[in-house]
């Protein structure tokens, strides 16, 4: 799916077609039968997709909103309002039909990992459904972000930068469980977990530079990413010395150059 799309278009892959991707890819879905076959592995009854499913609908997640219905004969606009109306559900509504046709076990891995991202939206989230539910849950995530990587080298080697991109985002939203890195709601999800653990918003600085630029040769450019912590010089000592005293505390019974090995 994903070189299909880079092959065809210089945009950057949207993330439900990476994460569609990855819940059908071969690894997942021998996973996915395995489990269906182990009676100690967490089970989701069918009812609990319908209601995940449904609830994703209803709040628009990306894949699984509902085509607009057509508007009646009596209408206004008559049978060019119909023909006009179709064209449009053709372009709003491919990833609802694309839905339809999903199998049932890429739609099971699809539904769980939508579950995570959307679980700040979709009503009662995560924690109020049933255990082998989270459970499966959080196992489809940990495969996926697995996969991910293993994607995000192949893309790299063949030189697709925007799917890198792409790949790298959709890792940081599985990690935190937002549905996107624009909206305002998911960054004041995110700033909530950090202070929640007790960090802080990391400072990112970018830095570009061509120094040597010449007629018809090939220019080439440095680029710098420094990824600071927000925090004062005391609040950095304190969490070394915190950090120290927990690495001494769990190695009392070793010596002096195996801590140093380990730190």
């Amino acid at each position: 799916k994903i070189s299909a799309f880079m092959q065809t278009s210089s945009e950057q892959p949207p993330p439900m077609l990476l994460l569609e991707a990855v819940a059908a890819s071969p690894y997942l879905l021998k996973d996915a039968l395995a489990e269906l076959r182990d009676a100690d592995a967490p089970k989701v009854a069918a009812t609990e997709l319908d209601a995940i499913e449904a609830a994703l609908s209803a709040i628009g997640a990306s894949g699984w909103a509902k085509p607009k219905a057509p508007p009646k004969n009596g209408s206004k606009n008559g049978a060019n309002g119909a023909g006009n109306n179709a064209g449009n559900n053709a372009a709003t509504g491919v990833a609802s039909a694309g839905a339809a046709a999903r199998p049932p076990v890429v739609r099971r891995t699809l539904l769980l990992l939508c579950l995570h991202l959307y679980q700040e939206q979709i009503p009662g989230g995560l924690e109020q459904r049933e255990p082998s539910t989270a459970q499966a849950a959080i196992g489809a995530v940990i495969k996926a972000r697995r996969l991910l990587d293993a994607t995000l080298s192949a893309a790299l080697q063949r030189g697709w930068v925007k799917a890198v991109l792409a790949g790298t985002e959709l890792q940081a939203m599985l990690s935190i469980g937002v549905w996107s890195h624009e909206e305002d709601e998911c960054r004041e999800v995110c700033r909530r977990k950090l202070v929640a653990f007790g960090l802080k918003p990391p400072r990112l600085t970018l830095r570009c530079s061509a120094p040597d630029v010449r007629p018809g040769r090939p220019v080439p450019v440095k680029v710098t990413v420094t990824r600071g912590h927000a925090h004062t010089a005391d609040e950095m000592a304190a969490a070394a010395a915190a950090e120290q005293s927990a690495t001494n505390g769990t190695n009392d019974g070793a010596d002096k150059p195996q801590q140093q090995v380990k730190r």
